[in-house]
């Protein structure tokens, strides 16, 4: 549990400078490559910098569930995310804008990895760190 507390951490520390640094720069960036041609609001540039690190950290927490065998629930955990953000992104594109797309990602991401692998998993998850000492 101490490897993946440390791996999470890490994770977050540096997806988070990345998020800020693609945050800081990313209007410079955009306006150079497309020549001034397309202007992102600093709203979503902000939301994609979040989901970027709800990425990573799903990545971590991944490796770290592959190493445990825990695949099922993953499969599971992904297709319930799937079944829900799909057409949630597109009506909140529709009712809002493009800022729906990565605040539903985020939003829908947050809820069901909680409630999945903090309520409904964790005592399989649990289980499987019985016994092992290494971790």
């Amino acid at each position: 549990l101490r490897t993946l507390k440390a791996s999470l951490l890490l994770t977050v520390c540096v997806a988070s400078v990345a998020g800020l640094l693609l945050f800081a720069i990313g209007p410079w960036v955009l306006t150079y490559w497309t020549r001034d041609t397309i202007v992102v609001p600093p709203l979503l540039l902000g939301l994609v910098a979040v989901w970027t690190v709800f990425d990573s950290c799903g990545a971590a927490l991944g490796m770290f569930l592959n190493g445990l065998h825990i695949v099922r629930q993953q499969v599971i955990v992904v297709t319930i995310f799937c079944i829900l953000v799909l057409p949630l992104k597109i009506l909140g594109a529709g009712q809002i804008g493009l800022i729906a797309i990565p605040l539903v990602a985020i939003t829908v991401y947050a809820v069901t990895h909680v409630l999945f692998y903090g309520f409904v998993f964790l005592p399989q998850i649990k289980s499987r760190l019985t016994g092992i000492t290494a971790i």
